[in-house]
């Protein structure tokens, strides 16, 4: 008897992992959307690294700073909502049209470690957040009552969720700084 309770919990806490692996297909898959729009229309956007000067200012740190942390925020006052168990899904997968999209440095005369560096830190700093903001929002969503598993209960806590959310809030600050230093090491270099 005890032996069939641990085979369900064990394939209960999958259940997270297989959602988890959905939400990082969704945001794949939005990337690729979104660089081979760019690439096939043929339609660079105004040209990310030139905006930047040569020096760091708060100004200019503030415009990345948040154009890194709305989506987190957006997910963070979606998860407590109802509308967030079914609006995760299309904003994990904007957010990889909107990073794949700006793959269009690569067309620019800019050094191919900062353009991976940028774009690097983006992903690791400001998405990998969202990623686990909207698994514990889709989580918390689907109910405490239908999670068998500890992990599934662990990450179906609101607080958990504010947890990430402070996280990202910290992550998309220094992502910012680093994104900055980069593009006016890119900038100087040109």
């Amino acid at each position: 008897m005890g032996v069939k309770r641990r085979k369900k919990a064990v394939g209960s806490a999958s259940d997270a992992q297989w959602l988890l692996l959905v939400l990082v297909v969704a945001l794949g898959l939005g990337m690729a959307l979104g660089a081979l729009l760019v690439r096939v229309s043929g339609i660079i956007g105004a040209d990310v690294f030139s905006e930047v000067g040569h020096t760091f200012t708060w100004r200019g740190w503030l415009r990345v700073f948040w154009a890194q942390f709305r989506w987190c925020l957006l997910a963070g006052v979606l998860v407590c909502t109802t509308v967030g168990l079914f609006a995760m899904l299309p904003l994990v997968f904007y957010r990889g049209v909107l990073i794949g999209s700006g793959f269009f440095a690569w067309f620019a005369d800019v050094p191919v470690a900062a353009v991976f560096g940028y774009y690097g830190l983006s992903l690791l700093c400001s998405v990998a957040p969202l990623l686990m903001i909207a698994l514990c929002g889709i989580l918390r969503r689907l109910g405490e009552d239908r999670l068998r598993s500890p992990v599934e209960r662990f990450f179906s806590r609101a607080g958990v969720g504010c947890g990430l959310l402070l996280v990202a809030l910290i992550l998309c600050a220094l992502c910012s700084a680093g994104q900055l230093w980069l593009l006016s090491g890119a900038a100087g270099a040109v």
